[in-house]
């Protein structure tokens, strides 16, 4: 049995479940474990699920808050009526003026957790689409910050240092660096993106059913794409003038590129403001030894929102510094 063989019957497990529960879509499961695993929402709660459409993830959010919570999804697509008095669908578009005033008003109230599943429509032209995945990212982000009480959660296709970038360069500061985000298609992962920040450029980490470059768990390193995506913008950032520098992140595939590990080494040592995410319990020599002179902070399913905004206040103060 091959590994695609398996996975595709996972996915046909998944769709046959969701049939039988009556979910709307396979990917409700995938919201089901992250709220088993990160505790994201709790009964009672008052939950905005954006690209709500066609609904799967607003019945797991309804069943979980219970009859004392309330679900509001937003779509710029049709979505078929719950029968539930505490579940409310709004069609709009999410770049709205008046999406965020809508929403609170919906609610009478600041939301306890905010989902995002919103994906552009795709033509096939990955710096399009990418920069669309990216637009809408960042209006996500921007939406939650303004509807999400102070001690929400919001989970979606971002991380911590996306939303920081696309904070930062709200502010107009000229962020350079790299990120990386998983590729999925029809639900199943097929690899790792690798994006220049300050370009937009993207090329390929890693990849299933890829014959050549070193090995890490299923994937293989597509290391042509690594240096000519990654070195480059790392070796940018130190030129530019970056207020500050991501290296987003330092892991076990980027790590099997030497030219990598040592643009890695030339950002530590230009000294240049740098926010990085190691693996936890990694060992690279090229971390270790700028440890003394920088700021370790651990990420954990119960301090995301409040790292997030530490490193908003960091960034600030950087900023204060250079100016």
């Amino acid at each position: 049995m091959t590994r695609s063989w398996l996975d595709k019957r996972k996915r046909d497990q998944y769709s046959r479940l969701a049939r039988i529960r009556g979910y709307r879509s396979r990917s409700a499961y995938k919201l089901l474990q992250t709220i088993r695993t990160y505790d994201l929402i709790k009964p009672n709660q008052k939950v905005v699920d954006l690209g709500a459409q066609p609904g799967g993830w607003m019945q797991v959010a309804r069943e979980t808050v219970g009859p004392g919570g309330f679900v509001l999804g937003i779509d710029i697509k049709e979505i078929e009526p719950f029968p539930a008095d505490n579940v409310r669908v709004m069609r709009m578009d999410v770049y709205s003026d008046d999406v965020a005033e809508r929403i609170l008003a919906e609610l009478k109230g600041p939301a306890d957790a905010v989902l995002s599943d919103l994906a552009p429509s795709i033509i096939g032209a990955w710096d399009v689409d990418h920069a669309r995945q990216v637009g809408l990212a960042r209006r996500a982000v921007e939406i939650a910050e303004k509807v999400l009480d102070h001690k929400g959660n919001a989970v979606g296709k971002t991380t911590i240092v996306s939303r920081l970038c696309a904070n930062c360069s709200a502010k107009g500061m000229n962020v350079h660096g790299v990120t990386t985000r998983e590729i999925r298609e029809n639900g199943e992962r097929v690899g790792f993106k690798i994006t220049d920040v300050a370009t937009g450029a993207e090329g390929w980490l890693a990849r299933k059913e890829y014959s050549e470059g070193p090995r890490v768990g299923s994937y293989r390193v597509v290391t042509s794409d690594l240096e000519r995506i990654g070195v480059a913008a790392l070796d940018r950032a130190i030129e530019a003038r970056a207020r500050m520098v991501v290296v987003d992140e330092i892991g076990p595939m980027e790590m099997t590129s030497l030219s990598f590990r040592n643009a890695v080494s030339r950002v530590f040592d230009a000294e240049k403001p740098t926010v990085a995410t190691v693996k936890l319990g990694s060992h690279y020599p090229e971390v270790e030894k700028i440890l003394g002179q920088s700021r370790q902070i651990e990420i954990r399913k119960d301090n995301r929102e409040d790292i997030y905004r530490e490193l908003i206040e960091q960034v600030d103060a950087w900023t204060v510094q250079s100016s």
